[in-house]
């Protein structure tokens, strides 16, 4: 982490997770591919084909709406922006395939994940066994108490409850709990078929680790962003 950025050697490819004292523009030749988040499951898929224009344009709201980018396309670096919310890279090293998943609870809850994992072998032809997938910085289990609104959605969408901890009531009589979302996205990646040890976890808190990440929970609007980045060499 030299540089300020984090990353998974095993990987396999050009990529890394910004933080406070790092980000991404020297490590790409072109410029990243992104999306208007909106906390769902849309999938857009690149190829070189593509005009991809519209991902990159400066203003947010000109960007396609969705929350993961797959393409199989050379030196088109596609990516995500978080501040608590699990920002996950993929990598079939097999059919030469990438992907770009921000994972907020209301993604997960969508099935984000495992969508973009289905684009990829829709249009790559990879099978989950092949991937790799790295879980960059988000908030942590320890801190992130969720009410019953992400309760019942983990529980719609089949997440198991060890992904949940510390349950509670709070003032109001609504159930809560601690949630650990790199927690509920490596069950999703496992559950469609990536190995154990193809699944890395930075295991960094954003909301807790000030001088190192943005963190909305913690600082609200002020809050930055961080870019996670992933380029087919």
């Amino acid at each position: 982490m030299s540089d300020g950025l984090i990353r998974w050697p095993d990987l396999g490819t050009p990529h890394g997770f910004e933080t406070r004292h790092g980000n991404l523009e020297n490590t790409f030749t072109q410029p990243i591919r992104r999306v208007r988040q909106v906390h769902g499951n849309i999938v857009h898929f690149l190829d070189a084909a593509a005009d991809t224009s519209p991902h990159t344009a400066a203003s947010i709201e000109e960007r396609p709406p969705g929350d993961a980018l797959v393409t199989s396309a050379s030196s088109l670096p596609l990516g995500v922006a978080t501040a608590d919310c699990v920002p996950v890279l993929l990598h079939d090293p097999v059919t030469r395939c990438i992907g770009a998943v921000h994972a907020g609870w209301r993604g997960i809850a969508a099935r984000i994940v495992p969508a973009a994992l289905e684009v990829m072998a829709t249009h790559c032809g990879s099978r989950a066994v092949d991937c790799r997938a790295a879980i960059g910085p988000c908030v942590g289990r320890g801190v992130y108490r969720v009410g019953p609104d992400v309760l019942e959605g983990f529980a719609s969408a089949g997440l198991p409850p060890s992904v949940f901890d510390a349950h509670a009531v709070d003032d109001t009589g609504r159930e809560t709990a601690l949630c650990d979302l790199a927690a509920a996205a490596r069950w999703q990646l496992q559950t469609a078929g990536l190995v154990p040890d193809a699944v890395w976890v930075a295991d960094r808190c954003t909301a807790t680790e000030e001088s190192r990440f943005h963190s909305y929970r913690r600082d609200g609007s002020a809050a930055g962003r961080m870019t996670a980045a992933i380029m087919l060499d």
